[in-house]
């Protein structure tokens, strides 16, 4: 059996004569990636941002306000990610943006 994105076998016949998938990646590469991944979006958060834990402290009393979100996004200028609290009356809706 082909595969019809691709154009590659994606079935082939096992030792038991049953078939059996053909893997582009190995079971469970994926979730290791996506927990390395995770990692490091935490390592980003919590460490490399000093902004972080004194505005999530802030964020405990902000919703007493109103409504507010947390930006992340990447500063070319400190060459790093940055985050900022946005309460939704401030809030900007980028080119391409989806809400």
């Amino acid at each position: 059996m082909m595969d019809a994105q691709t154009g590659q076998q994606a079935v082939q016949q096992g030792p038991d004569g049953q078939p059996q998938p053909v893997w582009s990646q190995p079971p469970g590469q994926k979730k290791e990636r996506a927990d390395k991944i995770g990692q490091h979006m935490s390592w980003q958060m919590l460490d490399e941002q000093e902004e972080w834990e004194p505005q999530r402290s802030a964020l405990i009393v902000l919703p007493i306000v109103g409504t507010c979100f947390r930006k992340s996004y990447f500063d070319p200028g400190m060459q790093r990610n940055v985050s900022e609290t946005v309460d939704a009356k401030n809030r900007r809706q980028l080119p391409g943006e989806v809400v």
